[in-house]
């Protein structure tokens, strides 16, 4: 099985992503990766940000991103909490397909 995660950008100007860093917790035992690719997304579109295998659904998940805009910038982070776990998806209509929606929390400046 494999978790795709996508950014929605539902702002009304255009952003730039940065993929920062992905971070799994299982118990006290955990790692991290920083794959640092960027995307750029025009008002009210959605694209892949990361993918998965069964390894993150059995962990607690942290997505930390960089958005950018017109002369500002800040980090923002998702927590995603074992995902197998979860309750049942719905359809996410900006997608087309079925999943959860989660809101970041403010990471202070990137």
């Amino acid at each position: 099985m494999q978790w795709s995660i996508y950014i929605l950008n539902d702002m009304s100007c255009f952003i730039e992503v940065k993929l920062a860093r992905v971070s799994f917790e299982w118990g006290d035992r955990g790692h991290y990766v920083a794959p640092g690719n960027t995307v750029g997304l025009q008002s009210g579109c959605a694209t892949l940000l990361w993918r998965e295998g069964w390894e993150g659904a059995e962990m607690n998940m942290e997505v930390s991103i960089e958005v950018r805009t017109s002369g500002q910038q800040a980090g923002l982070s998702f927590e995603l909490g074992k995902l197998y776990r979860s309750r049942e998806p719905t359809i996410i209509s900006e997608l087309g397909k079925p999943g959860w929606v989660h809101s970041p929390t403010q990471g202070g400046d990137a």
